[in-house]
């Protein structure tokens, strides 16, 4: 069967039931309109599986394998670095992957040099090792692009499946109950995740339209039991923003804020200054705009003229984010940002959110 094809578990149960020459047939079927890929037999069997695959998914028990990435193998064969996932399925050609779920285990890596890793299928019992090139890579971002790979090392491609439903990275979990995956994060399938993100005051619309890794670190960052701690602040700071910014801006990461704990600044003296009662969060100047709307308009009229498609031209050109117009990196408890995090900070702590 060709690879192309959407994964489905159920689908790919059934069909494997099939006489041989029956799938043969069906594989030479002619391509057209209705059946762009062909096999009209195994989409037929597909149309009826989805909901077989979503309502099945959580009642089998030991529910495994997919598609994940390992990392430890030739020179960093016996590091301990996690297991990441593809967030975009592969084509024969494509010499860009884009992963997510890595940490700071993947800091092991020496990347001053080109490395490898392997995708694996444990379900179809494939792998295929890929080169990536030396450079400089943030392991702790939400996402990873990485581009300029060389593909099929060892093997012939195969797209990204993903799973039992099509959606999540499961591994081999013996013995397992099959509930047990709609209360762990790593298993869920993706239309439950709204569901279990309401465990942690995690609010996902039911079709939010948002990716899996979206989701999962929406879940992640927004836990209840850690309300009223710094990290819980930092994550709210770090979501709203992530969620702001347009796709062509690199995701703010936790480890790029910078907290200041009992510390305010003083605007008159232009220093930070202890205060028990005060806590102070700094990020990259590049989520900030110092422009006011007539301030913004005024330099689009002086560049570009006063209709609006030119000033949206200029909004464009300016790149950064634009929430709300809002405020400059000084320090200061006025910025728009600290109204997101306060429901987050402990009673009677004053927050100031600035740049650096």
């Amino acid at each position: 069967m060709e690879k192309t094809l959407p994964p489905s578990y159920s689908t790919n149960a059934i069909y494997r039931t099939i006489p041989q020459f029956i799938q043969d047939a069906d594989a030479a079927a002619p391509k057209n309109a209705a059946f762009p890929n062909g096999y009209p037999l195994w989409y037929f069997l597909y149309g009826i599986c989805q909901l077989v695959d979503k309502t099945n998914v959580i009642t089998r028990d030991a529910i495994g394998p997919g598609v994940h990435i390992e990392a430890d193998i030739g020179l960093n064969n016996g590091k301990s670095i996690i297991d990441a996932l593809i967030s975009k399925p592969l084509s024969a050609t494509d010499t860009t992957i884009e992963i997510f779920n890595t940490d700071k285990s993947w800091n092991l890596i020496d990347t001053s040099v080109p490395f490898q890793f392997n995708i694996v299928d444990t379900f179809n019992n494939f792998e295929e090792t890929v080169t990536i090139p030396a450079g400089v890579y943030n392991w702790t971002a939400p996402y990873v692009v990485l581009t300029g790979v060389t593909r099929g090392n060892n093997a012939t491609y195969y797209p990204a499946s993903t799973g039992a439903d099509g959606s999540v990275y499961l591994e081999d979990y013996l013995g397992a109950p099959g509930w047990s995956q709609v209360v762990d994060i790593n298993r869920c399938p993706n239309y439950a995740l709204p569901w279990l993100g309401q465990f942690v005051g995690a609010n996902i619309a039911e079709n939010s339209g948002l990716s899996r890794q979206k989701m999962t670190q929406k879940i992640k960052e927004r836990s209840g039991f850690s309300r009223a701690t710094v990290p819980a602040m930092v994550s709210e700071l770090v979501a709203l923003i992530n969620q702001e910014i347009s796709p062509e801006i690199e995701p703010l990461s936790v480890n790029k804020i910078i907290v200041l704990e009992n510390t305010q600044y003083n605007i008159s003296g232009s220093i930070f200054s202890y205060n028990q009662y005060a806590v102070t969060l700094l990020l990259p100047y590049s989520y900030f705009s110092n422009y006011t709307y007539q301030s913004l308009q005024d330099a689009a009229t002086a560049g570009y003229g006063s209709n609006y498609l030119n000033l949206n031209s200029y909004i464009t050109s300016l790149g950064g984010l634009y929430f709300d117009l809002a405020g400059s990196t000084t320090p200061s408890s006025d910025s728009p940002y600290v109204n997101f995090v306060y429901r987050y900070r402990p009673a009677g702590i004053q927050i100031f959110v600035g740049g650096y």
